[in-house]
């Protein structure tokens, strides 16, 4: 998976949020990845208003933001395998029970749904709130390679 992937995971993972009973218990959340054999967590925004990216970038005497939208409600049920799975969510009371129903979802996105609508969501290779759980280290902003792949291996 490529950053622009995980832009679209992170929709898909905020808009699943979203439809469950606990999406307050939920909200704080974070993608799981594992990246050059590491495992790492963090955010291709700076903010995120429901399902808008926001990243901020120096212009000439100010800071401009950049927002991407994903919130094409019916664009993200398509991106889904099957509607019943989605409902069978929302019904879901557990929390750990959501997390683990999230994750499986989270698995079966089809990326092509979305990234045709959405082909260049992210136009950069800055990770934001960076943490990498073995080493501890832990930055604001982190800058990775041209071709960075990443596994989505874990939702907590």
């Amino acid at each position: 998976m490529n950053l622009n992937q995980i832009r679209i995971l992170e929709a898909c993972h905020k808009f699943l949020n979203g439809i469950t009973l606990l999406k307050e218990e939920l909200q704080n959340d974070n993608l799981v990845y594992q990246y050059n054999g590491k495992t790492i967590t963090f955010d291709t925004y700076q903010e995120c208003e429901q399902l808008t990216f926001i990243d901020y970038d120096p212009k000439f005497e100010y800071v401009d933001e950049t927002r991407v939208y994903i919130n094409d409600r019916q664009n993200l049920i398509d991106a889904f395998p099957n509607t019943h799975h989605l409902r069978a969510l929302q019904k879901v009371s557990d929390e750990d029970q959501a997390r683990i129903q999230i994750f499986k979802l989270l698995l079966q996105v089809n990326f092509e749904v979305l990234s045709e609508k959405y082909p260049n969501v992210k136009k950069d290779r800055f990770g934001y709130d960076f943490y990498n759980f073995e080493t501890k280290e832990s930055y604001p902003i982190y800058l990775f390679e041209d071709n960075a792949a990443f596994e989505l291996v874990a939702v907590g």
